[in-house]
């Protein structure tokens, strides 16, 4: 529900908004130690090594971060990525939305901090032309701060405006959405 916020390299709470922010380039090895050792999330400090070396972030596209509500986007830069957080229903609408053109390659759910989920996975997505929107904030850490019956829905801007060019004549028009949106209506 929030609004409109820039965030630079010293606003990132954590290693891991800092680094899937693309503000810290390399971890270190004491980072592999903490998210293993400390935190517990991956089962060795190698294979945390391996999972950074095989997917590491793009570096933050400048020194600002600058999230905005879609609802009050009014040009002027250009988004990159769109982030939903929601609750089940509008989770699966979006899912099958982006699958609807695609298949079953539409969506990924890809380990990674909440910020990895939210920004660097579907930057990583446009820039290697997959364009797969990624389901997350899965993240104990991030989860332990959400509403827990939300969860993350983000993908990349190009991706977007193909999946809203779909909505006219997919199943959001059709008797199963309208039977969740009036059950919705009614809770």
């Amino acid at each position: 529900a929030g609004g409109s916020g820039a965030f630079d390299l010293m606003d990132a709470g954590c290693f891991g908004g800092r680094f899937y922010c693309g503000f810290s380039g390399k971890p270190r090895p004491e980072q592999a130690h903490y998210v293993s050792n400390v935190e517990h999330y991956i089962k060795t400090p190698e294979l945390c090594t391996r999972i950074w070396s095989e997917f590491p972030p793009l570096d933050a596209a400048g020194k600002w971060l600058i999230f905005q509500r879609l609802d009050e986007y009014r040009g002027g830069i250009e988004p990159e990525v769109a982030i939903f957080l929601a609750k089940p229903d509008p989770i699966a609408a979006l899912h099958f939305l982006a699958c609807y053109d695609k298949g079953v390659d539409g969506v990924t759910a890809p380990f990674a901090s909440g910020c990895g989920s939210i920004i660097a996975f579907p930057r990583m997505e446009a820039r290697q032309g997959t364009h797969r929107a990624v389901l997350g904030l899965f993240d104990p850490s991030a989860r332990a701060t959400e509403d827990p019956a939300v969860l993350s829905f983000a993908v990349d801007a190009a991706r977007l405006k193909e999946m809203a060019a779909n909505v006219g004549e997919c199943f959001l028009q059709h008797d199963a959405w309208k039977k969740i949106k009036d059950r919705s209506a009614r809770a």
